[in-house]
């Protein structure tokens, strides 16, 4: 039997931008999650909703998912792995990058083995 992953660490960040997020911005952006997570990128599909957009990004462990509501300038991240990854790293993407954004909340909802997840479900 093939093993797909022995961790599922799920987590959601959103943050309000004080200028508007342009698509390319953003393409590079996930990339740079995809650097931070140290990750493999498999696919990228782009949804326009304008004013804003969604990005979901295949990644070999999961994916990334980037929600833009352009009205607001508010960005709505959820980040799903395998991989166990620093959810610090990615807080430091964000201020590192070229957003300037206000508060950044990051919700952690899954860090564990994934034995533990199939045993909650019994």
């Amino acid at each position: 039997m093939l093993k797909q992953g022995k961790h599922l660490q799920e987590v959601g960040v959103s943050f309000q931008l004080t200028s508007p997020l342009k698509l390319k911005e953003a393409k590079m952006f996930v990339k740079d999650l995809i650097k931070a997570m140290g990750v493999k990128k498999v696919s990228m599909s782009v949804n326009k909703l304008p004013p804003g957009f969604d990005i979901l990004c295949g990644i070999k462990e999961s994916c990334i998912y980037l929600g833009y509501w352009g009205e607001l300038n508010f960005v709505r991240l959820f980040l799903a792995s395998c991989k166990p990854f620093d959810e610090t790293k990615i807080e430091q993407v964000i201020q590192d990058g070229f957003f300037l954004a206000s508060k950044i909340k990051i919700d952690v909802y899954k860090n564990s083995p994934i034995e533990e997840e199939v045993n909650s479900c019994h």
